[in-house]
């Protein structure tokens, strides 16, 4: 009995360090980018500040996001996304590395991340 429960115990702490690692400011660049891949839409749109929602509403965002979900499909899905960002703080600027599957050149995209209720967002670069 004592076995299972320090193994639970293993377990729970080993999840709770991976989630940590992966809600880093990278890690929500990363995540914005294979949600697109994998057409989920308003997966994506939760990677996003509510600075570029307000701004564009729900039916631009939603029209941008799904535009963008074909457009990387139609590149042969996403290959990989390095991300490199700077700053301290509550904001994080950088850019996005990303490269295709298929035939398209690949890109590099300006990123500006924010902390929002303790979890980092894609924000409107100034």
């Amino acid at each position: 009995m004592m076995l299972r429960r320090t193994g639970l115990v293993v377990a729970v702490c080993s999840m709770a360090l991976l989630a940590a690692c992966s809600s880093g400011p990278e890690a929500t660049v990363k995540g914005f980018y294979k949600a697109l891949d994998a057409g989920k839409t308003d997966t994506a749109k939760g990677y996003l500040s509510a600075q570029i929602t307000e701004m564009l509403g729900n039916g631009k965002l939603d029209m941008a996001l799904a535009e963008g979900a074909k457009n990387m499909a139609d590149c042969g899905g996403l290959d990989k996304v390095e991300v490199t960002l700077s700053g301290e703080g509550e904001v994080r600027r950088g850019s996005a590395a990303i490269s295709f599957k298929g035939d398209c050149p690949a890109k590099n995209d300006d990123v500006m991340l924010v902390q929002e209720n303790d979890a980092w967002k894609i924000g409107i670069g100034k």
